[in-house]
């Protein structure tokens, strides 16, 4: 319900507050798929350091070649953050406490000229940041991935197409075969900055998957037709839809 921090609700679990709390409204792009009933969505930031987080799965994605996890979401800045700021992260079964820059993912948004950019962490590597400078109060899709295999890595894509193919190169990737790779993935948490001056962000429509198809799904096509014409016998009947 709007109104109530995130970890007052379970699955969800963590650190009680309203700075990462559940608030009216949604964030939609008009070529992604909703969610129906459309709910409330996720506001962080506004002063108070807290994580909350959960598991995505009820078993962990296990190590394997070719084997990914990806993380999509509505994301609007409503107050750019003052420096770079951490807000979402791929963990691995059991970790509740995340240590950024090590964890196997890590979603940073940081100031630049005139706007934000996201970077993204990966097991100690150096950030890596995506060339988009993006507005206040503009909502953005994004999806994040970890893929698994020789140190793991980390990319972000800003805006793909729903509904399409993963697109060949992402917005930003850290180098691969760097740090050690991921055993498992099974937590996801959100973290607030501990001072309103550090910006607010909401979340929406978070899916969790492991292919592209499962956190970019197109709208369904709807087509409505009237009832046609139909020629029948006397006395027989006819049905019309």
């Amino acid at each position: 319900p709007a109104g109530t921090g995130l970890a007052a609700n379970p699955p969800w679990s963590g650190s009680l507050g309203s700075s990462v709390g559940v608030v009216s409204g949604n964030l939609s792009v008009i070529n992604l798929r909703g969610t129906l009933p459309a709910g409330n969505m996720l506001q962080i930031g506004g002063g108070g350091s807290r994580i909350v987080y959960r598991n995505f799965g009820s078993s962990p994605v296990t190590a394997a070649p070719g084997v990914a996890v990806y993380f999509s979401a509505l994301i609007k800045c409503a107050l750019f953050p003052t420096n770079t700021q951490f807000v979402a992260s791929l963990m691995e079964t059991g970790v509740t406490s995340p240590n950024q820059p090590d964890d196997p993912l890590d979603l940073f948004l940081a100031p630049a000229v005139g706007g934000y950019r996201f970077s993204i962490g990966h097991n100690n590597d150096d950030l890596v940041t995506a060339n988009p400078i993006l507005q206040s109060n503009t909502t953005h899709f994004i999806v994040l991935k970890y893929a698994f295999g020789s140190g793991g890595s980390a990319s972000i894509y800003i805006d793909p197409t729903p509904g399409g193919l993963e697109p060949a190169s992402p917005d930003a990737q850290t180098e691969p075969g760097e740090g050690t790779d991921a055993s498992t993935l099974q937590i996801v948490p959100f973290h607030s900055p501990n001072a309103a001056a550090q910006g607010s962000f909401q979340f929406d429509t978070l899916r969790i998957g492991t292919n592209w198809a499962d956190v970019t799904p197109a709208p369904i096509p709807l087509s409505v037709n009237g009832p046609e014409d139909q020629a029948v016998c006397y006395g027989s009947a006819a049905a019309f839809s």
